[in-house]
């Protein structure tokens, strides 16, 4: 019985001990369905093969022990992600590997891979605490990623390897590194061993090309094996390495891109030959202090950028080609061409700090753009044969002065010499070419163009120099655009009167004293002299073909002008003039362009006759005191042209007819204006702020313009009888001094007309007055009595200011102001003949006056009281005897009542004839006779008759006369 339970336990213990199972279909070993843990021994009997992800991501197991008598093999992410595993043994080792076998696990400390051939892809990725390996020296097939990350300290390969994948050792902990005797047969990959920290050793043995990346990130790496049989130096293959040495061999078939840039390399002998020479090779190596080639090479685009400590360049003229950049930020001083340069390119020596440049015999073929701007230390420059430099080649070489062989130079680029400062600049006499800002901002002091014309001169050549006191011109006899703008220092201007075309802003801020243009002068370009210092200048006597605008403004030291023979003045010419007080010969000028002349000192100007042309603000703000207008129509005057002139006094219209917008506006001391009688076009403000007293409209006035006279100092106005077409708002506001108005008969009073005219005390000539317009009358306090007529159909004023209103009409208004109403405690007075009893809301007042009466609205209670003699009213309604009938009496024989040129009413038995405008004792035939006037009859009358007249004039009832009248004749007498 014991014996029995004895077996039962061994057997029992045994079974727990296999934890795994097996893969029959497959044949091969996986994890069993309870994770196996620590250490798994495989049995004899169990498969020679580990499953594809059979104990992946088992987190337990620690080591593997397979007991088989045959070599093991492990299929593909069979240990991945095990990351507790520390050794895997098999009795006969390790035969087959395939891809991510043991990738991450990041305990593995060692492996035998003695009978391995094929390193797999990732097979040992992620193995961090993998350092050793044990026998490497068959395994020919290093895949991609086969180690990456791992911590591999040692490495030696095999003497048959036939492949080195992408990756395979990046990131590793490999100190050194010995390669293989030749070239891997099927391929050297990318960034094998980039980024190994540790790296400081390698030997390349017969290894003749370094690819992509391979020590890229190497960071202690310095020594190099048998380096001068490498041919091939792929991109970037030492990248960021710490080489401070190397040695090339004799010819080197590739030299990529990067490959030595950013390492500490202090010295570099170049190959003989270079067949593929890449961009920015030793770019950034900041140790690098002498580089030397034997013979003729082309040195390709940013090859030393940025080496800022190289300082020597043995056999710099044996370089044949210079790439762009090829030498920028370099610590070369002194640089000397060889004559077999064929090509310089755009900033090839850009910010290095040469200070002495000298060029070969010959003219460098393919000169590029910028190949020494900004090289702040550069003073001298021996150009030899080069006869054309590029634009910006010396641009921002501010410490540039002496340039050899300067007049050999026939074409200047743009910018070529900007901000540079040479001194003295002659100019040899087969320049053919100055491209625009050649010498802007440079610092000489005088500059002598050749004899010859320059065919391509180009814009601000010589702009902002501000040093350049002297100029002589040569032959030179059109001056481009900008060419000397802001030259402040400049005062001497040799062979001025030769030039026939000064192009925009070309002279602008100089400083000449004196301009005198010669007579072959064609063009002058805006603002050619704008802000110069020149205190006098005189115009050829011949005109001025192309006269561009703003050529003079702002030159506020120019006193002395003479237009001499100039008819045409363009716009902006000599606005901001503030010292020219006078000019001479201003009274030829035939057309004066926009503010010409705006803001100039000019105290008094004489026009001509044959004045065509007065610009917008001509003469704004400059302080003329009179001004007198030439006695024709002016065919086109502009708007503001005098406006804002504070010292006018005076001024005669003479054939003027419109006055345009704003032509006087702001003239604050402009009283007197002489010719208002033929003005019939007033534009808006023309008149503002003036203080003018009298104005005498002409009948036929067509517009009124808004505030055309506001703010003005008239005491009475007599608007035209003829209505005004466009008569605008606010045309008389503000006037303080003004007392009464007639407005003639016109039908409108328009919104602001008479607004805060606050001494106004008489509004007359309302008859025709149909509308009347928002605050028409508002603020005239003084104003307490209004008449109104019955033409009138809009009323938009509240009268607010008014206490009366007398309105002559028989019906309200169709629109009164609703917003507000019409002023609640306005007392109106209406005839007889007012139909209804308010107003609005207002209720009227009928105190049916005579024509010989008035209305005293003085009196709490209002009543009729008796004109003085000869005086009347037009209807009794009224607050004053308005008419005077002593010239219409001394007219009419026997009219005892004569009112606007009519009789009214005769003396005593005689009758008023209304066709003949007499007194008669009788009616005549084909009159009918009534209490005091004989009325002619119509031609035909509707039978039987329908009224009075009719009855009268075929023998029907007689002696009756028009009711109403009678009635007011009688009430008279």
């Amino acid at each position: 019985m014991l014996s029995f339970i004895l077996f039962a336990f061994i057997l029992g213990s045994t079974k727990a001990e296999v934890c795994y199972q097996i893969d029959t279909v497959n044949n091969c070993v996986k994890d069993g369905t309870t994770p196996c843990s620590n250490v798994v021994t495989i049995e004899t009997t169990a498969p020679n093969k580990i499953c594809e992800n059979g104990f992946k991501n088992n987190q337990e197991i620690t080591s593997i022990i397979y007991q088989g008598t045959n070599m093991l093999t492990i299929k593909a992410s069979a240990f991945e992600g095990a990351t507790k595993l520390t050794s895997i043994s098999a009795n006969n080792g390790i035969e087959d590997l395939e891809i991510s076998a043991f990738k991450e696990c990041t305990s593995l400390t060692t492996i035998d891979l003695s009978h391995v051939i094929i390193i797999p892809a990732s097979c040992f990725e992620g193995c961090t605490s993998l350092k050793t390996v044990t026998s490497m020296e068959n395994v020919q097939y290093f895949n991609n990623f086969a180690f990456f990350d791992s911590g591999l300290e040692s490495l030696s390969f095999g003497e048959n390897v036939k492949k080195i994948g992408n990756y395979v050792f990046k990131n590793t902990k490999l100190e050194s590194v010995n390669l293989p005797k030749s070239n891997p047969s099927d391929g050297f990959g990318t960034n094998v061993f980039e980024n190994c920290a540790n790296l400081t050793t390698v030997d390349f043995k017969g290894v003749t090309i370094v690819p992509e990346y391979t020590f890229s990130g190497c960071v202690k790496l310095t020594t190099l094996t048998n380096i001068d049989k490498v041919t091939h130096f792929k991109e970037k293959s030492f990248y960021i390495s710490k080489l401070s040495s190397i040695t090339f061999g004799s010819s080197v078939a590739e030299l990529g891109s990067d490959a030595f840039s950013l390492t500490q390399l202090s010295s570099v002998t170049l190959p003989d030959q270079i067949e593929s020479f890449g961009i920015g090779v030793f770019e950034t190596c900041i140790s690098l202090k002498e580089v030397t080639i034997n013979k003729n090479l082309n040195i390709p685009n940013r090859t030393f950028f940025g080496d800022t400590f190289l300082v020597t360049v043995n056999g710099f003229d044996k370089i044949t080609s210079f790439g762009s950049e090829s030498f920028r930020h370099v610590g070369l001083k002194e640089i000397r061409f060889g004559n077999a340069v064929t090509k310089l390119a755009g900033n090839a020596f850009a910010q290095t700090k040469l200070e002495k440049i000298t060029f070969g015999n010959e003219q460098i073929d393919d000169f590029e753009p910028g190949a020494f701007q900004d090289m702040v230390s550069l003073t001298t420059v021996t150009l030899k044969g080069t006869t054309k430099i590029p634009d910006n080649t010396f641009k921002g070489c501010t410490l540039l002065e002496h340039i050899s062989d300067f007049s050999v130079i026939t074409s200047f680029g743009q910018f070529s010499f900007e901000k540079t400062k040479i001194s003295l600049i002659l100019f040899g006499d087969d320049v053919t070419q100055i491209k625009d800002g050649a010498f802007k901002e440079i610092t000489s002091k005088m500059v002598t163009l050749p004899s010859s014309t320059i065919t391509d001169f180009g814009k601000g050549v010589f702009e902002n120099a501000v040093s350049l006191h002297t100029v002589d011109l040569g032959g030179t006899i059109s001056i481009p655009e900008s060419t000397f703008k802001g030259c402040t220092s400049l005062e001497v201007v040799m062979s001025f009167d030769k030039i026939k075309e000064f192009g925009i802003a070309s002279f602008e801020q100089t400083r000449i004293p004196t301009i005198t243009f010669g007579n072959s002068i064609t063009k002058l370009g805006n603002g050619a002299f704008k802000s110069v210092k020149s205190t006098a200048m005189t115009f050829p006597s011949t005109q001025i073909l192309e006269f561009g605008t703003n050529v003079f403004e702002n030159a506020n030291e120019l006193k002395d002008v003479d237009l001499n023979g100039q008819l045409a003045i363009a716009d902006f010419t000599f606005k901001g003039c503030s010292s020219i007080k006078d000019i001479k010969n201003i009274d030829k000028v035939e057309t004066i362009g926009i503010s010409s002349f705006e803001s100039t000192g000019l105290t008094n100007v004489y026009f001509s006759t044959a004045l065509k042309k007065l610009g917008d603000g001509a003469f704004k703000n400059t302080r003329l005191t009179e001004l007198t207008l030439p006695n024709i129509e002016i065919l086109e005057l502009g708007e503001g042209v005098f406006a804002n002139v504070t010292t006018f006094k005076k001024a005669i219209l003479g054939g003027t007819t419109k006055i345009p917008k704003d032509t006087f506006k702001g003239c604050i001391l402009l009283n007197e204006v002489d010719g208002f009688e033929k003005v019939t076009y007033y534009g808006d403000n023309c008149f503002e702020s003036a203080v003018i007293q009298n104005v005498t409209f002409a009948e036929n006035v067509d517009k009124l313009g808004s505030n055309a006279f506001e703010g003005n100092s008239m005491t009475h106005i007599q608007l035209p009888h003829k209505p005004i077409k466009d008569f605008g708002e606010n045309v008389f506001k503000n006037c303080l001094n003004l007392v009464s108005i007639d407005f003639g008969g016109n039908t409108v009073i328009p919104p602001g007309t008479l607004k805060r005219c606050d001494v106004l005390t008489l509004v007359s000539g309302t008859e025709n007055v149909k509308l009347i317009g928002k605050d028409a009358f508002k603020q005239t306090n003084k104003l307490q009595s209004l008449n109104l007529y019955g033409k009138l159909e809009t009323l938009l004023d509240p009268l607010e200011s008014q206490s009366n209103l007398f309105y002559h009409g028989n019906e309200v208004p169709k629109t009164l102001p609703s917003d507000p109403l019409l002023k609640a405690d306005l007392r109106i007075f209406v005839t007889e003949k007012f139909k209804a009893n308010k107003f609005g809301d207002n209720v009227v007042m009928k105190l049916n006056c005579s024509i010989t009466q008035f209305i005293d609205v003085s009196e709490p209670n209002p009543m009729c009281k008796n004109c003085e003699e000869m005086k009347a009213t037009l209807d009794g309604d009224n607050y004053y005897c308005d008419l005077d009938m002593t010239e219409c009496l001394s007219t009419h024989q026997k009219c005892q009542i004569c009112i606007e040129g009519k009789c009214q009413k005769c003396e005593e038995k005689l009758f008023v004839d209304t066709v003949k405008d007499v007194c008669v004792s009788e009616c005549p035939n084909g009159y009918y006779d009534g209490t005091v006037i004989c009325e002619k009859c119509k031609e035909h009358y509707e039978k039987p008759c329908k009224d009075e007249e009719c009855e009268k004039c075929t023998g029907g009832v007689g002696g009756i006369v028009i009711a109403a009248l009678v009635a007011i004749l009688l009430f008279m007498f």
